[in-house]
């Protein structure tokens, strides 16, 4: 066996690691072992709780087919709407207790697949600092709001420490 990590099975598994090795020979060894032939893009869509579609081959990414959706965070009611909200909110909460955080949902009223990237655009202050770290998670949750996780995979994170935010224009698009 290549990986007996019980974490991310799907990412790791003996059937993706020998891939990788094939994918590796050809670019990296210059081997002819098929590999050259394979879909320049294929996609795991993660179903928590159902069936996940593995190697699933598309033309291009991000997919022309998908439809942007941009999410407005109300601090008033913790909720993420289409809309902008009305009036300013802020929420604030005490970094130093560990069990802290600030949550913000948004239900969807059909089955959504999420595919591509995610963007969050903030104004952060802090009080009694001059430097702050902001950890970000994107999740699902049961219709009782328990968190859903994949293999121990819950969604896609960010961590950034606020003074290395500097954005480069060149490399940054929308």
């Amino acid at each position: 066996k290549l990986c007996d990590f019980d974490g991310y099975k799907d990412f790791y598994s003996d059937e993706n690691m020998l891939e990788l090795k094939q994918f590796m020979d050809c670019f990296m060894k210059g081997e002819k072992n098929g590999w050259e032939n394979t879909s320049r893009v294929r996609m795991l869509v993660m179903d928590f709780g159902g069936e996940d579609i593995k190697n699933r081959e598309e033309k291009e990414f991000p997919l022309q087919r998908q439809q942007p959706l941009s999410l407005f965070l109300n601090a008033s009611d913790m909720s993420m709407k289409t809309e902008i909200p009305a009036y300013e909110s802020q929420r604030s909460y005490n970094s130093e207790h560990k069990e802290e955080k600030i949550f913000f949902v948004y239900e969807f009223d059909s089955e959504t697949e999420l595919s591509g990237f995610s963007k969050l655009k903030l104004w952060l202050s802090t009080d009694s600092n001059n430097d702050m770290d902001i950890f970000v998670e994107m999740g699902k949750m049961d219709g009782a709001g328990n968190r859903l996780n994949h293999n121990n995979y819950f969604g896609p994170n960010s961590k950034l420490r606020i003074s290395h935010r500097a954005i480069d224009t060149e490399k940054s698009t929308e």
